[in-house]
């Protein structure tokens, strides 16, 4: 099986979809196989990553020790791909089972899928292991100008109804699960955003909501539970064993907005200043 460097791979994908990616005309150009073509199209982002910094040497399928089958190591390396890009964590065992299973499906009966070989071949794919890491969020472009605009607004606002410190609140929420996905998985290297999917069902976890006054007063926590009707049973409802120092409310979308605002009217502390401004 020849191999090629990914700068090749590459050059030959950027004709094949400048010339209107016809899979016939590129293999009849680069006297290459219509298979591998077909093969680095969709990989195209993977491999300008591969060949990114010291990846621009040609892969190293020697590394040290001879290859035992470059089926085997190209076969695993397309199932870790397709487990990455389904956001699923890939652990150096998922990576020796698939091993094992790939060489069994080709009859290769003496392949051992041992440490030293899961090394070789992450050093050979340029594949690490990698902490799990959130979507920051981008500042807009014109922020510094909305935030300016956004403090006179309060400053104008405070003048005009005589507010307080005392009636100006700050609240941040954050989902809480409880399907514990993993934190770290083997990536391609280059890479700055690590993606780790999780079940996705909302009814696993809860919103902890956290607020706080201008005057540094902190309001007590509440948790926001997912129930579609809004009523969850007497006997659910107190399984959790909440603190009773928490707010707890069921509500439909499993997220704070109109239940934080009578959460934050019904506090003690909020009846207080309405009695005193009365």
């Amino acid at each position: 099986m020849h191999s090629y460097k990914v700068s090749k791979k590459i050059k030959v994908v950027d004709w094949h979809r400048a010339s209107g990616g016809n899979v016939s005309r590129t293999s009849r150009h680069f006297k290459i196989d219509r298979k591998r073509i077909r093969e680095w199209d969709p990989k195209y982002k993977t491999l300008k990553q591969l060949n990114y910094g010291k990846q621009k040497r040609k892969r190293k399928f020697t590394n040290g020790a001879p290859v035992f089958s470059e089926e085997v190591n190209d076969a695993l390396f397309e199932g870790f791909q397709r487990e990455r890009d389904a956001g699923r964590a890939v652990s150096n065992r998922l990576l020796a089972d698939e091993a094992l299973r790939i060489a069994e499906s080709l009859n290769l009966g003496n392949f051992k899928a041992s440490t030293q070989y899961i090394k070789r071949w992450k050093q050979r794919f340029a594949v690490t292991m990698h902490t799990a890491t959130n979507d920051s969020q981008k500042a807009p472009a014109d922020c510094g100008e909305a935030v300016t605009v956004f403090h006179s607004t309060i400053a104008t606002l405070r003048a005009r109804h005589d507010y307080t410190p005392f009636n100006i609140c700050n609240m941040d929420q954050t989902m809480v699960r409880m399907d514990n996905p993993a934190t770290r998985t083997n990536n391609v290297a280059g890479e700055n955003s690590i993606r780790i999917a999780n079940t996705g069902c909302t009814r696993r976890g809860f919103t902890v909501a956290l607020a706080a006054r201008a005057s540094r007063a902190k309001l007590p926590a509440f948790v926001v539970l997912k129930e579609p009707t809004g009523r969850i049973p007497a006997h659910a409802f107190m399984a959790p064993r909440i603190p009773s120092k928490f707010g707890t409310f069921p509500n439909k979308f499993c997220f704070v907005s109109l239940t934080a605002m009578r959460f934050l009217r019904k506090t003690k502390a909020w009846q207080e200043q309405r009695v005193c401004k009365a």
